[in-house]
């Protein structure tokens, strides 16, 4: 069976993104891994790829405890379709879409008008960073802090308070493509994200997928996001800023366009690599570095089941790092 072949029998009704559908030749899969490998081949992989995908890194029951108490968090916003159980997360479909949008940073979002029932449900997916099932329960599981310490060998693991708990809604507008260093700017490339799965996610479920990195030449050390960084720096050197003011010139350029581009059709082709997909279930960990090139597909979950996941950071101490990020997430802090 050719590549395309299998891409097709995976896939189903097809992988659909903020600029239109993924082409079977645009679509790869993600390298699952077993979190009881040896470390030294596990550390291999995630140099290898960039990215790091545990099965079942947390326990399965761990994460559907904070997905049913997060969806009942969320119960005065009425997001939920009636007489369906809040673990399963399933949106109703009378609602209309453009009341449930996604989080935001920006202080300028702050002022643009909401229904009701769409500032509701802001707060409420905001308030929810800092709820104890949240924050304590889920984020202080043993396993995402003790693992990241045996990959990365730092002197002093610590998890950023700053994290983002996403209500991906059946409908709404996927994340863009980017690479989170972008928006740790403010300190070195030494953190690693631990995207957490907190339900079952079909193909089609709005996940997130990653750029794969295959296509660099065979000596490359770097991956296209160090790449890309370093051409706008050389580039702004050569007229005139210094470096750190070249620096801070490409941070502002990509919070301004919210990252690398909004149209991963586009970008995927533009490169000539291939966009890494799966499904996933709930207590997945995918790991990956401060330069991986990643976005979120659209949800388009044929039960109209919400994606819930989060990004949790964590950071070696002992090295400078951005301390916007010690504190919660909060509407329009502008990190």
């Amino acid at each position: 069976m050719t590549a395309t072949k299998v891409a097709n029998s995976r896939i189903g009704g097809g992988i659909k993104v903020a600029d239109g559908q993924l082409l079977p030749h645009q679509i790869g899969f993600l390298r699952q891994s077993d979190p009881s490998l040896p470390i030294e081949t596990l550390r291999e992989r995630y140099k290898e790829d960039n990215y790091l995908y545990l099965k079942g890194l947390l326990p399965r029951e761990h994460a559907l405890k904070a997905r049913d108490a997060y969806f009942r968090f969320l119960s005065p916003s009425d997001a939920l379709k009636p007489e369906t159980s809040p673990v399963d997360g399933i949106f109703n479909p009378d609602n209309q879409l453009s009341d449930f949008g996604g989080l935001s940073s920006r202080q300028a979002d702050l002022h643009k008008p909401k229904s009701e029932r769409a500032a509701v449900f802001a707060d409420l997916t905001a308030k929810a960073h800092t709820e104890k099932f949240y924050t304590e329960d889920f984020c202080q599981h043993p396993n995402l802090e003790e693992f990241v310490a045996k990959l990365t060998e730092w002197k002093d693991v610590q998890q950023f308070k700053r994290s983002l708990l996403r209500c991906n809604i059946p409908g709404t507008n996927p994340v863009g493509v980017h690479y989170d260093q972008i928006f740790l700017r403010q300190g070195e490339a030494s953190n690693i994200t631990a995207w957490c799965v907190m339900g079952d996610i079909k193909i089609q479920g709005g996940g997130l997928m990653y750029l794969e990195k295959s296509e660099c030449p065979a000596d490359a050390s770097s991956g296209l996001g160090e790449e890309i960084e370093a051409d706008f720096t050389k580039r702004a050197i050569e007229t005139g800023l210094s470096e750190e003011e070249a620096k801070f010139a490409y941070n502002r350029n990509m919070i301004a366009a919210g990252g690398l581009s909004s149209k991963p059709l586009e970008f995927a082709a533009e490169h000539n690599r291939r966009w890494l997909v799966s499904d996933f279930e709930a207590g997945d960990v995918v790991l990956h570095n401060p330069f991986t090139i990643h976005a979120s597909t659209v949800n388009a979950d044929p039960d109209s089941v919400i994606r819930l996941s989060t990004d949790l950071r964590f950071y070696d101490a002992s090295r400078p790092y951005d301390k916007r990020w010690l504190h919660y997430f909060y509407p329009g802090d502008e990190v």
